[in-house]
């Protein structure tokens, strides 16, 4: 059985987070258990191995839906294996109870722990871009009830009556900036090497220039190369917690970049939605 890429205590113990790798894909779609199975044969097996492995007594495993929405457990009532409960689509959730854990299975996206050691609050979330921007009110469409994922993660702390100048963050498992590319340009060049139009174009010189005007402010770099459009999921992160009073020295990064890393043979060691849109990464997140 694989073993995780690495596996951190976090916040005193409170907190465990696993990383789980290129060693096999653990993508766990599927809206049964048999389902879940013939779309990634061995899959269900394995998953049982890693909750007990890691100790797990519930793992609440919303679809990650890059609607900026925050569930608590009890939003979470399908169980499409032993102790791994689904329900509503959503970006985060809460976990109330030792031994609950968030299972993200992903590729590129950033997963951020939040963690309030005044109320011993813990808040998990996938932190993809859709997730951190609201692409639609961009356009101006009706936009969600937040612009992003980590508004509403602070809101809930703010609620259970956090103190956010306490606040302990850890960021895992995403893509760096250099290859979270969103091209402005009018043309790129494609694999044959020719020249050919962009069709994301426009959507990219939006979405750029917004994360420039409100982000890029001398503090936060989000946007580090205009037209290539290099996004950095850390500093947008970063960015939107210092709306609300989190400083940069209260956030642990554990400085993965899942397109680019490699091991001693020169072996990937996650599965990047830049390489194949298919393969996942497992996170962990449980609270001990």
């Amino acid at each position: 059985m694989q073993r995780p890429v690495y596996k951190r205590r976090l916040f005193e113990g409170r907190v465990e987070v696993a990383v789980y790798g290129a060693g096999r894909n653990w993508n766990f779609a599927g809206e049964t258990r048999e389902a879940i199975e013939a779309g990634n044969p061995g899959i269900t097996f394995d998953l049982g191995f890693v909750m007990g492995d890691n100790r797990v007594t519930r793992a609440l495993v919303p679809k990650p839906a890059f609607n900026a929405v925050l569930v608590a457990p009890d939003m979470l009532t399908s169980e499409r294996l032993p102790r791994f409960f689904r329900g509503l689509d959503a970006d985060g959730v809460v976990l109330t109870d030792h031994g609950d854990a968030y299972a993200l299975a992903s590729a590129d996206c950033l997963a951020a722990v939040l963690f309030d050691p005044s109320t011993g609050c813990v808040i998990a979330m996938h932190c993809g871009r859709n997730a951190l921007v609201d692409r639609d009110a961009l356009n101006g469409k009706l936009s969600r009830v937040f612009p992003s994922i980590v508004d509403a993660g602070i809101c809930h702390m703010v609620n259970m009556g956090a103190n956010l100048s306490r606040l302990q963050v850890f960021l895992a498992a995403g893509i760096g900036p250099d290859s979270f590319t969103h091209p402005t340009t009018a043309t790129i060049i494609g694999a044959d090497g020719s020249e050919k139009p962009n069709i994301y174009h426009s959507a990219n010189e939006t979405l750029i220039g917004f994360l420039e005007r409100k982000y890029n402010d001398g503090f936060h770099v989000v946007v580090t190369d205009h037209n290539e459009g290099k996004i950095s999921l850390v500093e947008l992160v970063t960015a939107q917690l210092a709306e609300h009073g989190v400083t940069r020295d209260q956030i642990e990064w554990d400085e993965v970049d899942t397109a680019t890393d490699t091991g001693p043979n020169g072996e990937f060691l996650y599965h990047s939605n830049r390489r194949d849109k298919t393969l996942r990464n497992l996170v962990l997140v449980k609270r001990v």
